[in-house]
């Protein structure tokens, strides 16, 4: 059950360990910690499958963005704006609120063991670090989105232009 909550569908513990030059992906905290799925010490081994949804985020992005300028077929320009727009405020504003538990727990656990002596413990430093600058940045960003659009959220404009991430807010009557 904890596998399908933290979005965990695929071990990608062998992969990682191939890709950082890892022997180890670190002992679990403790057995209590391993039982909800934190079963290393790292931030990458713990996200498990959602770290894809983390690299796939800018591809997508970068693909919808090119197909947004491109010229030669409205249709395609036209799907690029559409899906660019759901992608910046639907996706990932979505991914983050929802994994936004498992992202602090294995950001915490990893900030604890910050060790930079290999390449492989590097790396999961450094994404541990970039992970507390998203963990703090994407409170703020919405307190400020919605503070500054609160008067705007209930006109037709706003919802056609925002209107994935109007949804998932819930903020729809």
């Amino acid at each position: 059950m904890m596998q399908i909550a933290a979005f965990d569908f695929y071990d990608t513990g062998d992969l990682l360990d191939y890709l950082l030059g890892q022997a180890q992906k670190g002992e679990a905290l403790n057995s209590n910690f391993e039982t909800l799925g934190f079963e290393s010490l790292f931030i990458l081994h713990n996200l498990g499958t959602l770290l894809f949804l983390f690299v796939y985020y800018p591809i997508a992005i970068a693909f919808t963005s090119l197909c947004a300028k491109f010229t030669y077929s409205r249709d395609v320009s036209e799907w690029g704006i559409e899906r660019r727009r759901e992608l910046l405020y639907g996706f990932f504003i979505g991914i983050v609120v929802e994994s936004y538990s498992v992202l602090a727990v294995s950001c915490c656990i990893n900030l604890r063991f910050l060790t930079w002596s290999s390449y492989g413990e590097t790396i999961q430093s450094l994404a541990t670090l970039s992970c507390l600058v998203l963990l703090v940045a994407t409170p703020l960003f919405l307190l400020t989105f919605l503070r500054n659009r609160f008067e705007s959220l209930q006109e037709r404009e706003f919802r056609q232009k925002y209107g994935q991430f109007y949804k998932s807010l819930n903020l729809q009557q």
